[in-house]
């Protein structure tokens, strides 16, 4: 891990993501609509599947969710777990691109595109994650609580990359060095 992740990645970042991640899928069971995901949920999800966020696949992964067709066990709350995440990843990749520290134009411009190819691996992680697989002999497959907890950190060290550069302590080019952390692209492969 690079020293900027080193400084940036705490116990207390990890578990403020894993809370509201639970917080949302709380609220999302309550009542969300059915037919679209959150405006954040499917941006990440559409960057995974190389779409627009109007697309009907990225509806139709979200109706899944929440019918379970994806789960064998019927795992909605995983499912809507991992839906949770990419919200709060799309919200976060949102806030930098927005930073007022980009020194330029272009600047912004690279940080959203190698946003977005981030917010591509989380996705393409969650919803392999939310899809379970069906063994040879017919048994469910439980869901990859790891690669769930894999991807809450990865939010977690984004989110304090974020409230780094925005109190000064870290200048906005120190992104660079979070894009090509094996930490965060260890899903590349």
């Amino acid at each position: 891990m690079s020293n900027v992740a080193e400084t940036i990645r705490t116990e207390a970042l990890v578990e403020a993501v894993r809370s509201e991640v639970v917080s949302r899928e709380t609220n999302w069971s309550g009542g969300l609509p059915l037919a679209t995901p959150p405006r954040n949920a499917a941006r990440v999800a559409a960057k995974a599947l190389n779409t627009r966020t109007s697309d009907a696949a990225v509806c139709t992964a979200w109706r899944n969710a929440w019918r379970g067709s994806w789960l064998p066990s019927n795992d909605t709350q995983h499912a809507l777990r991992c839906w949770a995440l990419m919200d709060i990843a799309g919200s976060v990749a949102e806030q930098i691109v927005a930073l007022d520290e980009w020194a330029t134009a272009a600047d912004r411009d690279w940080a959203r595109r190698e946003l977005d190819a981030i917010l591509s691996e989380i996705g393409n992680a969650l919803l392999k994650s939310a899809r379970t697989v069906v063994s040879l002999i017919g048994a469910p497959v439980p869901p990859l609580r790891a690669d769930l907890e894999t991807q809450i950190t990865r939010v977690a060290i984004l989110r304090g990359y974020l409230g780094q550069v925005r109190s000064g302590d870290l200048p906005a080019a120190a992104l660079a060095e979070l894009v090509d952390l094996p930490y965060l692209s260890a899903l590349r492969t």
